[in-house]
């Protein structure tokens, strides 16, 4: 079959906007006839029935696959019996390790840590193929909640392409002075902006300055933690443009170094912003972050939920910003050679690709 004549289903309960959506989204058209089935609405039930319904009566009905993205395992036990081709998922999210082990919402063997645990194996055992962003992700889907006939892809999270009006980082002109910090999330556990904020505690305003933009459940706690220390400031929620400026600003940014099991296994989507746009990139030490980066070569990192040790990370990257300038090149290289839009696209077009050489015919018909 041709590649070019392969259709596409793209289905997800976000906006074209969302980060992960953006970038499959731009991935999958750059290779195939892509029908996006998304939503705007700002309830995620009204989501779901939205994108549930629109894929119902869609006007294209026959296609070679179907891509569910985020968040999948809530529709797929639908889909699965309205789809009967190939069907790709995007577990970039577990339910049981966001909602149970990171943001405790409920205690193991509870009513949402068994739903929760249902809806993950559901997807792990129901699926052609799945993405994941790493491998240590990969590993945890299927031994949590495997066996399974699944192949597993990894497919980075990456970042919607930055560059188009955009300058990259550039290498400070002052050399000395405070270190200017930046970092972005929604404070959530595995961010450990409470690590972050300790560690601003523990070190001078005369060696660094910290901006943190976003909000989220944590936000109020960082905020009151950072009461009466000048050099750190919150910026609240910010424009993409805006985020983009502070980074390509700053002389570093900061990644993730929460303490959940989850933090262990990810990289976060502002990890790869930072590395796109040159910017040298500090963030804790993880099984995921070695898959892609090498430290002191393209990034630097600290032990995860250790406000000492990254203090320890900041005074290096103050008295080392020759260096600190290197690592940030080093990183937009990686960036550029790894999980580009253009090397995911590649990456999910041969998994697919494999996918329907050992599915063959007219895909699905709902």
């Amino acid at each position: 079959m041709n590649q070019d004549r392969r259709r596409i289903i793209f289905l997800a309960s976000r906006e074209a906007g969302y980060s992960r959506v953006r970038v499959m989204g731009d991935a999958l058209r750059s290779c195939f006839s892509v029908t996006e089935i998304l939503s705007i609405r700002r309830s995620y039930p009204v989501r779901m029935i939205e994108v549930l319904w629109r894929f119902v009566f869609r006007r294209q009905r026959r296609a070679d696959v179907l891509v569910v993205g985020f968040l999948a395992q809530p529709l797929l036990p639908i889909l699965r019996r309205l789809w009967k081709g190939p069907l790709v998922s995007d577990a970039f999210i577990s339910l049981k390790d966001t909602l149970v082990e990171d943001r405790k919402r409920g205690v193991p063997g509870g009513l949402i840590d068994r739903l929760a645990t249902t809806l993950d194996r559901f997807l792990v055992k129901n699926s052609d193929l799945v993405f994941c962003d790493t491998q240590a992700h990969a590993a945890y889907f299927q031994s949590r909640f495997g066996p399974t006939q699944a192949r597993f892809q990894r497919v980075w999270v990456g970042a919607p392409d930055l560059s188009t009006g955009v300058r990259c980082w550039r290498k400070p002109d002052r050399l000395d002075g405070p270190l200017r910090i930046f970092f972005y999330g929604s404070f959530i556990p595995l961010q450990g902006t409470d690590v972050i904020v300790e560690a601003a505690r523990r070190i001078s305003a005369g060696e660094v300055v910290f901006r943190l933009a976003g909000e989220g459940p944590l936000w109020g706690r960082a905020k009151t933690a950072a009461a009466g220390l000048d050099h750190v400031t919150f910026l609240g929620w910010q424009t993409e443009a805006r985020l983009i400026e502070e980074m390509l600003q700053a002389d570093l940014c900061l990644g993730i170094f929460g303490a959940s099991p989850k933090a262990s296994r990810v990289i976060p989507n502002k990890a790869y912003s930072a590395l796109q746009l040159g910017a040298p990139l500090l963030t804790g030490d993880n099984p995921a972050i070695r898959e892609l980066l090498h430290p002191g070569v393209d990034v630097v990192i600290s032990r995860m939920n250790d406000p000492e040790a990254l203090v320890e990370s900041l005074r290096w990257c103050a008295s080392h910003r020759e260096a600190l300038a290197r690592i940030g090149v080093a990183g937009a290289e990686v960036f550029r050679r790894e999980a580009s839009t253009e090397r995911l696209a590649g990456t999910m077009a041969r998994a697919i690709d494999e996918l329907l050489e050992c599915s063959p015919g007219e895909g699905g018909v709902l």
